[in-house]
């Protein structure tokens, strides 16, 4: 992370890397150390990498019949219907299979 922060030219990119050389140093104290905002912040540029694979997987999966995407919004919205989906969803693969039992 500090790496991605100085090429990014952030202002605390040379204070996390002294907070994570420190003896005891995690990640976990450097965003407790911060207001939310300033963590969060932080936080995206450690989840960059995954999240740039999250959004190429979902490229590479558009449209394809095969693929069902769920979102977490959906899940907290109604969570038994979202999941009645899901099960249906990989029922199809499976005769005789019966979603709602």
């Amino acid at each position: 992370v500090p790496e991605r922060l100085r090429r990014a030219g952030h202002p605390a990119a040379a204070a996390v890397e002294a907070e994570l050389s420190r003896r005891r140093g995690s990640w976990r104290r450097v965003l407790a150390s911060r207001d939310a905002a300033a963590a969060a912040e932080l936080e995206a540029f450690r989840a960059a990498p995954e999240i740039e694979l999250m959004v190429a997987n979902a490229n590479a999966v558009r449209g394809d019949a095969r693929t069902l995407t769920l979102l977490m919004a959906d899940v907290q919205r109604d969570f038994a219907t979202t999941m009645a989906c899901a099960l249906d969803f990989l029922a199809t693969g499976r005769p005789g299979f019966d979603a709602s039992a």
